[in-house]
């Protein structure tokens, strides 16, 4: 049976809010630093000796037929189930990987 003389129920103690932010704050910044620096650190030894290694390693054919390739298949990928982007991906491999051994 119940009482008659039940007590409200009241909330317990709530942390402080330097407590709350500063959890937020050391999380967002451990998520920061575990995404940021290893883009950051690719960057520097990308461009460590400057712009133009860079643009004539993007200037080269085999990359640029990566590239087109790449743009080939992700356009056949985002159409397709996934077993016909991989069947697509595998025709235009075996078409072109002659051309480039020579």
């Amino acid at each position: 049976m119940r009482s008659s003389s039940s007590r409200p129920v009241t909330p317990g103690p709530r942390g402080s809010r330097i407590g709350k932010y500063g959890l937020r704050t050391i999380a967002l910044a451990y998520l920061a630093l575990i995404l940021v620096l290893p883009v950051a650190m690719v960057f520097y030894r990308t461009f460590e000796n400057g712009l133009q290694p860079v643009l004539q390693a993007l200037t080269d054919p085999m990359a640029l037929h990566a590239l087109y390739l790449t743009v080939v298949i992700l356009r056949c990928a985002a159409h397709s189930p996934s077993w016909r982007s991989a069947r697509c991906a595998q025709g235009f491999c075996e078409g072109c990987w002659w051309h480039w051994r020579r």
